[in-house]
């Protein structure tokens, strides 16, 4: 049952996150001037990674969407927050 407080929050919440999401694919823009200069390619080249990004995580949602209904939301978000918190420990 969503309380009354959840429904009223719920919706912002949620684009809030989409919002942020998206930006962190347009956060590239600004600085791919400096990304071709490094790996030696053009400005329109390195701007292609902007778009197999959004395309790979595209794919990446269509394939694991429905394993992803077959189980419970919690085995694949602890699963996620245990290989970040390895990674970072890693770094």
């Amino acid at each position: 049952m969503v309380t009354a407080r959840a429904a009223r929050w719920g919706l912002p919440i949620l684009c809030l996150g989409a919002g942020l999401a998206g930006l962190s694919i347009s956060v590239s823009g600004p600085i791919l001037v400096d990304i071709a200069r490094s790996y030696g390619v053009s400005v329109a080249w390195a701007g292609q990674l902007t778009t197999i990004a959004s395309f790979t995580g595209m794919a990446r949602m269509l394939g694991l969407s429905p394993l992803v209904d077959r189980i419970s939301r919690r085995l694949p978000l602890l699963a996620t927050l245990l290989l970040l918190v390895v990674a970072a420990l890693l770094c």
